[in-house]
């Protein structure tokens, strides 16, 4: 396997597994000058983008899970903070 398709299969893995867990659009785009993939989620108006840096590490160290619950935490988090009040708002 060569570097480019690394990333590509780890961005595949990642967006098929995010598909199966959140509406909307889901795309990746791949820096590996930079050791990245940053996803995004379209939906409605809504946009979110996160960005996964030393992929090469996660790819070595079989931890792809855990950037999963990661990028789904940071979702929910965004997407309470953008669409309910929270105590402090009015």
């Amino acid at each position: 396997m060569n570097e480019n398709e690394m990333y590509y299969d780890f961005g595949l893995a990642i967006m098929k597994k995010l598909r199966d867990r959140v509406r909307g659009k889901i795309v990746f785009e791949v820096y590996k000058e930079i050791d990245a993939v940053i996803f995004k989620i379209y939906f409605k108006d809504f946009n979110f983008k996160y960005v996964v840096k030393d992929v090469t590490d996660i790819v070595l160290l079989g931890s792809s899970d855990m950037v999963i619950n990661e990028i789904l935490k940071k979702y929910r988090e965004v997407v309470m903070k953008a669409f309910f009040k929270g105590e402090n708002k009015f």
